[in-house]
């Protein structure tokens, strides 16, 4: 969502590269390197680098906005919106001290804010194949707690266990080389 070229959308408010980066520069806890680097990855596919980025903006929201400027109070308070949504779900995952309920009501939050923030501003705000994976990632959590609670309720759940499919990972690797917003192109298959 954050790294499109063009940016996103949230009730109205574009939000893109250089108004994140301003705003990670306001608080000071980053040199202007290690910005670029989140902003700008020579590779797509770092996955820690990304959990770094979303893991930064998730802390927007403990940080003051130090600006008098409507619009950059503005695009601060839609980054502290967004550092909510990142931060419902990466502690689901990251966090191994939550119990299942917690990561369950994590991800149930993060599910109504995606919706709310998708039904306002539709693939300004997030593409759409991007929303349905993610919100189909946390109705598959719900279906798989279900069922491993029918076949054995007493026993013990790890959301962080699920989706390791062989297929996926090829999806995932083809969606982050071409991104979220295009389609890939028989060459790029190849390579």
């Amino acid at each position: 969502m954050a790294i499109r070229q063009k940016g996103f959308s949230i009730h109205g408010h574009a939000i893109t590269l250089p108004i994140l980066c301003e705003h990670l520069q306001s608080i000071g806890s980053m040199t202007n390197l290690t910005i670029d680097s989140l902003l700008s990855p020579n590779d797509k596919q770092d996955v820690v680098l990304m959990i770094k980025l979303l893991y930064t903006i998730s802390q927007l929201g403990s940080a003051v906005a130090s600006t008098s400027n409507p619009l950059q109070r503005s695009a601060w308070e839609i980054l502290q919106l967004l550092g909510q949504l990142y931060e419902h779900l990466l502690s689901t995952y990251l966090d191994v001290s939550l119990s299942l309920n917690q990561q369950l009501v994590n991800l149930s939050t993060a599910a109504h804010l995606i919706l709310t923030l998708y039904h306002t501003d539709k693939g300004n705000f997030i593409p759409v194949q991007s929303y349905f994976n993610v919100m189909s990632m946390i109705k598959n959590v719900y279906f798989s707690v279900e069922k491993a609670q029918c076949d054995n309720p007493t026993g013990v759940f790890y959301i962080i266990l699920l989706g390791t499919d062989g297929l996926e990972k090829v999806f995932g690797k083809i969606c982050t080389m071409v991104g979220n917003d295009t389609n890939a192109d028989v060459l790029q298959l190849a390579n």
